[in-house]
């Protein structure tokens, strides 16, 4: 049997491959490999292009290289805490930059730090509710102007409430 190819309907437009220059960028800063993995992973499948970084030294250099739409940051990190990352990129004036925090210890946060992270999501996590979330936070305007985020709770995968400065993320209950 010869194979054959299947014919192409002429009178449509064929689909133009997206490059990844078309793509939104986001950079994910974890330490852990598997969680890196993951989390580049989840991001990919909903069309991201995702850059990674292992420790809060790196994460500022690809921050400025590579100008992601969004960065997810865990806290607890090598070299520079996330912290510190998260402190140096909203000083920056020239470049906004969103950020969730993706952390076991979001909860943890003082109020006034809080504040400088556009969203957090607390882990464990679903991978529907963190895609959610990035989403949601990329495609809303930048509080860069003010500063400051709107304070609101999210839950997360086990039911507990986690810090969120996405008013569009506020649950009751």
């Amino acid at each position: 049997m010869i194979a054959t190819r299947p014919v192409t309907d002429l009178t449509q437009p064929a689909p133009r491959p997206v490059a990844e220059a078309d793509l939104p960028v986001a950079l994910v800063v974890e330490d852990d490999p598997d969680t890196r993995r993951y989390i580049a992973m989840v991001l990919e499948d909903d069309g991201w292009t995702v850059r990674t970084a292992s420790n809060g030294e790196r994460a500022v250099l690809m921050a400025r290289e590579h100008i992601p739409e969004i960065i997810l940051l865990d806290l607890a990190l090598p070299t520079m805490s996330g912290l510190d990352v998260l402190r140096t990129l909203k000083d920056w004036t020239d470049q906004p930059t969103r950020v969730v925090v993706v952390s076991a210890f979001a909860m943890l946060m003082r109020l006034p730090d809080l504040r400088l992270a556009d969203a957090a999501v607390q882990k464990p996590f679903r991978a529907q509710d963190l895609v959610a979330q990035v989403n949601r936070t990329a495609r809303r305007p930048s509080n860069r102007s003010s500063g400051r985020g709107t304070l609101a709770w999210a839950r997360d995968a086990s039911g507990r409430t986690a810090p969120s400065t996405t008013a569009a993320n506020w649950r009751t209950g």
